[in-house]
């Protein structure tokens, strides 16, 4: 089978999960309706490296709403985070500036996909998604003609990569290296 999504966006969704469950319990303790709130949960990557390595502004956006402060709300949402379901990957929560939740990974969270990495060996990424597509790379068309450059290269190098990626999908795959000898 394939790769469905990329480990760290698998990470992103269950760290956004875990926001959006405790979030749900915020929201819950103060009789408000959960329904579009939650969709409302991103995560972004922070500036700076020391403020972990991913914030959650979710806190301010719903201030308003919630009529209570942003730094209120973030420590609800950290005291509420479902640390169990996030174990393996959660180190500590902080709360920062007007009310920004930062997450900091544990050190080892990346350790089980490089171990992956390890066990697959050359076959790791390999997946069926192109399974019974039939997919055609054209690619160079250089003129003999006329002066080659390194741009035709990398044409070269383009089409070929691609087409080996498309290959390692799954995908039945007809290269067209073109050489165009019709000169003046």
């Amino acid at each position: 089978g394939g790769f469905s999504m990329s480990f760290t966006q698998k990470v992103e969704g269950r760290l956004i999960a875990c926001l959006k469950e405790s979030l749900a319990g915020v929201l819950q303790d103060r009789g408000r309706d959960k329904q579009g709130l939650l969709d409302q949960v991103v995560l972004e990557e922070p500036a700076k490296r020391e403020h972990g390595d991913f914030a959650c502004s979710i806190a301010m956006v719903l201030s308003k709403e919630l009529k209570a402060s942003p730094r209120t709300i973030g420590m609800e949402i950290i005291n509420r985070f479902p640390i169990a379901n996030a174990h393996d990957l959660v180190d500590r929560l902080e709360l920062a500036g007007p009310g920004f939740i930062n997450l900091y990974l544990k050190e080892g969270w990346l350790q089980p996909v490089l171990l992956n990495i390890a066990e697959a060996g050359e076959a790791y990424g390999k997946n069926e998604r192109g399974q019974g597509k039939k997919v055609q790379v054209e690619f160079v068309s250089a003129n003999p003609t006329g002066p080659l450059h390194v741009g035709h290269t990398r044409g070269a190098v383009v089409g070929d990569v691609l087409a080996r990626i498309l290959q390692f999908s799954g995908y039945t795959v007809e290269k067209e290296f073109y050489i165009n000898n019709a000169g003046r």
